[in-house]
């Protein structure tokens, strides 16, 4: 009986040390990979999240505070008067600015003559005596920036105004931070008259 010498117990010219499963490899040269993702995928979640964080100084403890809209409560004509600014929610960066007269009592007709304007928009309406005064005015503004305030003149003609005549006029400053001023004097104007009936 012929003996024949046993196989080696490893590929020739093969270290036994180096012989290391194809699974443990691909697993080694995959984990910079998984980790390089990992990363990148939280740095792009952190600028969907705040796409607009880098171009503006506000803290975060102001961000929070941002509202996007803010309302105020002016007697101007001899009329009672609420103006309301708000800002879109979405990407269109557009601020809706709208004018409502009257409403201090179930027989407040409102305004004879009404008017609002900004960035070269303008909604304006002449109501007759009889009538009640629309349910309100509205424009919509495009801005570069939602974080920055919009300026808004608005004219009002009470009973005794005219066709033709002249109406008195103010300047309201909007924050997106929920606060109305008087654009001249700076001074803060309130969000409600008192006696205001609210209406949704």
């Amino acid at each position: 009986m012929v003996h024949y010498p046993s196989p080696p117990a490893h590929s020739p010219n093969v270290e036994p040390s180096s012989a290391v499963p194809t699974a443990q490899k691909s697993d080694k040269r995959r984990w910079p990979t998984i980790a390089a993702l990992t990363v990148l995928s939280g740095a792009l979640i952190i600028v969907w999240a705040n796409p607009r964080e880098e171009q503006h100084p506000e803290s975060y403890a102001k961000l929070a505070n941002y509202k996007g809209q803010a309302r105020a409560a002016v007697q101007i004509g001899g009329e009672h008067n609420i103006v309301l600014a708000h800002w879109s929610k979405d990407r269109e960066d557009v601020v809706a600015i709208s004018l409502r007269s009257g409403l201090k009592d179930f027989n407040d007709r409102g305004a004879r003559y009404s008017r609002i304007s900004a960035g070269g928009r303008t909604d304006s309406t002449v109501r007759h005596r009889t009538e009640f005064a629309p349910s309100q005015l509205l424009i919509k503004l495009p801005v570069e920036d939602r974080f920055e305030d919009v300026t808004v003149r608005v004219e009002i003609g009470g009973d005794a105004w005219k066709p033709g005549g002249k109406a008195e006029s103010r300047e309201i400053r909007f924050s997106p931070y929920g606060t109305a001023y008087d654009a001249k004097t700076g001074k803060t104007l309130p969000s409600k008259l008192k006696g205001e009936m609210i209406v949704p």
